[in-house]
């Protein structure tokens, strides 16, 4: 007997799969993201250390988004776009919006 999730996967491509995986691991890295950065805030600024493992966490979120970027970009699946008020298009990237964002709503700051 299959369940709903099982039959509603095999009508999915491996590069869909994969998307909504990404999707869903988006959600806790953007969680931990913010935590990290409420912490840099709360925390004091001489705890050097303390300052240090939240930098390496946030180093490590930014690499595990990169990483499903990439991911999703090697399966053949398409990105969103982010359009520029030059009226140009880019390809969305680690570089150019917030990758961690579930919906992939981005952003280009001028």
């Amino acid at each position: 007997m299959t369940t709903h999730a099982q039959a509603d996967s095999s009508f999915l491509s491996p590069a869909e799969v994969l998307a909504n995986i990404a999707h869903e691991l988006r959600q806790p890295l953007s969680n931990i993201e913010s935590i990290a950065y409420y912490l840099s805030m709360v925390l004091p600024q001489g705890d050097g250390r303390a300052q240090s493992e939240l930098a390496r966490i946030r180093a490590l979120v930014d690499q595990s988004g990169a990483i499903l970027t990439q991911g999703l970009r090697r399966a053949g699946y398409p990105l969103p776009l982010i359009s520029a008020s030059n009226g140009e298009s880019y390809e969305a990237s680690s570089q150019e919006c917030d990758v961690f964002d579930a919906r992939q709503l981005c952003l280009v700051l001028e």
